[in-house]
């Protein structure tokens, strides 16, 4: 029996067997060699058009395999990119053991195909049609529309129908693909969308894209934003966020927060911003505000007061008047605060760190470029904050020596760790990597006082780092391709 162009060398044993019956009984006693046999046959149109009892034989050995066998899903995987690619000529060989009934409609699917498109249907199609003759799905809901596309879509992988719908169908469809999965439909919904963006309907749409998770949507309704003259820049941030600077409090900029007060996550004054009326007006009539940025602004101590109670996060970097009664102040206003930001701050001093034992519940500080930090300083910081997960040192280069070893020794439940152009040598790294055993995240770049061996060697104590910055290190080509093969899994970013 001919086999088909490509088919690798260790499966040409098969050529010897005469009748496709034969062929497929043999292909299904070994599931790694009737995928590679596949995945040749998917690239040979010629042997398809040959042997299409044989095509459909296989189609259906992987459609009920998937479903009835223990094989994990990413062996599946590797056969849907060339069966789309090949679509053309495959199409009349995949069986549609499916049916998915929606209403009074039937909708017609390989289960294979829909699987790996809709994680909700794969779940279903495992739960509910593993010992089951007829393989039926009923659900309810689901505009019939919406089943008309996808139907199309997962024997196809095209969104050709997207194109055409309106802005009112294709919310109505993102409500549905919302729960049924379906992210490459979901993204064509979004880039569609973003052809209807205006400076009268840009706010309406960025609150439906942070309502239903469409971050495309999202991004394209801040860039549109951030190109107008509004008094405002949105910045980029994480689905569940919105967060927004305020450049002047004109009526435009005013409006834009009416607008969108119930689903600001963040917000950010500099200069004299926070020092307007406007200001605690903002802070106080956004409930959901849980971050904000402060960096170089003019505030004052009868000011911070007013904070809303509800803060998680609060940068303060480059904020000459901090000092001990503005962090007692704050301690007091803001119980819940998390995340505290003193960056590039070089005035604060050993009065102050003891004041952040106040702040009970922070987790993640940030002193980087607080260039007066010494030994002592770094110490008295560690004690005040012994719950800490997450630290940045970068470029507090009076830090050396004991303080240190104090890291890993006080604070052993760091999970990130920024020591960036920091004096840190061999020892102190490998006592904090061999200490702080849930550290997933380190930043080592251009630490001079480094050598290969004392990387490798921190690298080895914690086994559950997951990614390290190296830029601009000392350690050299060869240093990096030893991490790299001796620590396969860990990402490592040197440039």
């Amino acid at each position: 029996m001919r086999m088909p162009l490509g088919t690798p060398l260790h499966l040409m044993k098969y050529s010897k067997i005469e009748k496709e019956e034969e062929l497929i009984e043999q292909l299904s006693r070994h599931s790694a060699d009737l995928v590679s046999f596949f995945l040749a046959a998917c690239n040979d149109e010629q042997w398809v058009e040959s042997y299409p009892n044989s095509m459909k034989a296989l189609f259906k050995w992987l459609t009920d395999a998937h479903i009835h066998t223990n094989l994990p899903y990413h062996f599946f995987y590797q056969v849907i990119p060339p069966t789309y690619q090949h679509m053309e000529f495959l199409k009349a060989f995949i069986p549609l053991d499916l049916t998915i009934k929606s209403g009074e409609q039937e909708y017609f699917f390989n289960s294979l195909l829909l699987s790996h498109h809709s994680y909700y249907f794969r779940r279903r199609i495992m739960k509910e049609c593993s010992y089951v003759e007829r393989r039926i799905l009923k659900i309810d809901g689901i505009f019939p529309q919406t089943m008309e596309v996808i139907e199309k879509f997962a024997l196809t992988n095209i969104a050709e129908d997207v194109w055409k719908k309106s802005p009112e169908e294709l919310w109505a469809l993102l409500k549905d693909l919302k729960i049924l999965g379906f992210a490459l439909l979901r993204e064509a919904c979004e880039r569609v969308l973003h052809r209807y963006i205006d400076r009268n309907n840009v706010l309406e749409i960025l609150i439906k894209a942070q309502h239903h998770s469409l971050p495309l949507l999202k991004s394209g309704c801040i860039e549109f934003i951030n190109q107008l003259d509004w008094g405002v820049r949105f910045l980029v941030t994480s689905l569940n966020r919105l967060s927004i600077e305020f450049l002047h409090y004109k009526s435009i900029a005013l409006e834009v927060f009416n607008t969108l007060s119930s689903s600001i996550t963040h917000l950010t004054f500099s200069g004299k911003m926070a020092a307007d009326p406007y200001f605690k007006m903002m802070t106080n009539h956004t409930p959901q505000l849980i971050g904000l940025d402060l960096s170089e602004s003019a505030i004052f101590l009868d000011h911070l007061a007013d904070f809303p109670p509800t803060l998680q996060e609060l940068c303060l970097s480059r904020c000459p008047w901090v000092n001990a009664e503005a962090l007692n102040i704050l301690a007091n206003t803001c119980p819940h605060l998390l995340k505290l930001d003193l960056s590039n701050n070089e005035h604060l001093n050993y009065g102050i760190w003891p004041h952040l034992q106040h702040f009970k519940q922070i987790k993640t500080l940030d002193i980087s470029r607080c260039i007066q930090i010494n030994d002592n300083d770094l110490k008295m910081i560690i004690q005040a904050c012994p719950y800490l997960i997450e630290l940045s040192l970068a470029n507090c280069q009076k830090v050396s020596g004991e303080a240190f070893f104090h890291l890993g020794r006080l604070l052993p439940n760091l999970s990130a760790l920024n020591l960036s152009r920091s004096l840190v040598i061999d020892a102190a790294l490998i006592d904090i990597m061999m200490h702080c055993k849930n550290l997933y995240f380190l930043d080592i770049s251009r630490c001079d006082s480094l050598s290969e061996k004392g990387v490798l060697e921190g690298i080895k104590r914690c086994p559950s780092l997951k990614k390290v910055l190296l830029k601009h290190s000392p350690i050299s080509k060869n240093g990096i391709e030893l991490i790299r093969k001796t620590f396969p899994y860990l990402e490592l970013e040197i440039e």
